[in-house]
């Protein structure tokens, strides 16, 4: 298990969200003047796991996930679906799917996929303005299945939380459309800034 220390990422609109820890630490330049990332010890396996495709990043990140909620979220036994937030961009793997699978079966809940995403967004590091991405994430998301979630509670899993427009979104949508009883998110990192 990984060392961590989360944050808490409040109620707005979900019930209640938690990173696991911050993405980095400090970024500066060497000597050379090439740009230096220290990350976290989960930023480092979240950027293994997303940039160089190290598969064996996912078993690290989704026990340490799944650890901590075990010990520290009270209403982990009444969760109903793990969702994963569908992603920004193709890649050969979906990170956020692989972590919230293996999540799953940690947890002993139900992933689900039932959220999809239906519009291209552009990358929303891209967007500096919380409100700009906001209209930009406005209808990208839907649920396959609009009844599937009524009066369930869901953990809605990402890999970074930078301003919490996609998630406020997504929120929104998974309360308005598909009437759940409850959300809690949970990101694996949170960026130092909001873009």
């Amino acid at each position: 298990m990984l060392k961590i220390n989360p944050i808490s990422l409040g109620k707005s609109p979900w019930n209640y969200g938690i990173a696991l820890d911050y993405h980095t630490i400090s970024s500066h330049k060497d000597l050379e003047g090439s740009f230096v990332t220290d990350r976290t010890e989960i930023g480092e396996c979240l950027y293994k796991l997303k940039y160089c495709s190290e598969i064996k990043e996912v078993e690290t990140i989704a026990q340490t996930a799944a650890g901590w909620l075990k010990e520290n979220l009270r209403v982990i036994n009444y969760i109903n679906y793990i969702v994963p937030v569908p992603p920004t961009q193709v890649r050969g793997i979906q990170p956020v799917r692989l972590i919230a699978e293996r999540m799953s079966k940690l947890l002993d809940i139900s992933v689900s996929f039932n959220l999809i995403k239906i519009k291209e967004t552009r990358s929303m590091k891209e967007i500096e303005d919380y409100n700009e991405r906001i209209k930009e994430l406005n209808r990208a998301f839907d649920l396959k299945n609009p009844t599937a979630y009524f009066g369930k509670s869901i953990l809605l899993v990402d890999d970074v939380y930078r301003s919490g427009a996609t998630l406020n979104v997504i929120t929104n949508l998974l309360k308005n459309k598909g009437r759940v009883r409850a959300v809690y998110v949970l990101a694996i990192t949170k960026t130092r800034v909001k873009r």
